[in-house]
């Protein structure tokens, strides 16, 4: 029964032997960049994406130990080119777009989200440090003591706000914690919209360059 359930279990997730767990972790992140996603993706629900990347991990798995040494060389050779000429992978995959105009339109909003709320995370995350020695504990840990300070910072809230705003206070809370959710996909947006601007910077020849190392890499698309 314990067998079938083994198998049963890695049917449904991402099973990384422990010898080969910095290669496919080296890999996993090229593949996502090579699938066309909304930028905006908080949830989504298509399966072709984990499929992509549980692929990505039996395939290194089934690798014999020279070949696996023949890839890991490739994948330093890449990642080498890469930062040589200050370009990262989502460049060099091409496959989402960003736009300017919409990191400038949400730059007000991320200030705004990152503002309110850097003192509950800077005390969670002083909190775990202090009190968390074990690193298996530490997320869960980090996110707990962060979950009650906001409910301190946002009672806290409430409570100034409500001299200025009266019971229109009570909607701080929820714009506070929208506007920390933005900023942390702005976040993204905008490291990947500058990583592609730094791609398009390139001569020709050195992105053509960069492209042929990525293409021999055993990336899938979605």
């Amino acid at each position: 029964m314990t067998q079938d359930l083994r198998v049963g279990i890695e049917a449904q997730m991402i099973y990384v032997e422990a010898e080969d767990e910095a290669l496919t972790e080296q890999l996993l992140p090229m593949v996502r960049n090579g699938m066309k996603r909304r930028a905006w993706a908080i949830l989504s629900r298509d399966e072709r994406y984990f499929r992509a990347e549980q692929r990505l991990a039996q395939k290194v798995g089934r690798l014999t130990p020279p070949q696996k040494e023949a890839l890991q060389t490739q994948v330093d050779r890449y990642e080498a080119a890469l930062a040589q000429h200050g370009a990262k992978d989502f460049g060099v995959a091409a496959a989402n777009q960003r736009s300017v105009f919409w990191v400038v339109l949400g730059a007000p909003i991320w200030l705004v989200g990152t503002l309110v709320g850097r003192l509950p995370h800077v005390v969670a995350r002083r909190l775990r440090d202090r009190f968390v020695p074990f690193p298996e504990f530490s997320t869960s840990f980090g996110m707990t003591a962060a979950f009650f300070m906001w409910w301190l910072w946002s009672l806290m809230a409430v409570s100034i706000g409500a001299f200025f705003l009266g019971w229109w206070a009570l909607v701080l809370p929820l714009l506070m914690m929208g506007a920390q959710i933005y900023a942390y996909h702005y976040q993204d947006y905008w490291r990947e919209w500058r990583a592609l601007m730094r791609y398009r910077r390139l001569p020709s020849d050195t992105r053509v360059a960069l492209q042929q190392l990525r293409a021999q890499l055993p990336l899938e698309k979605v």
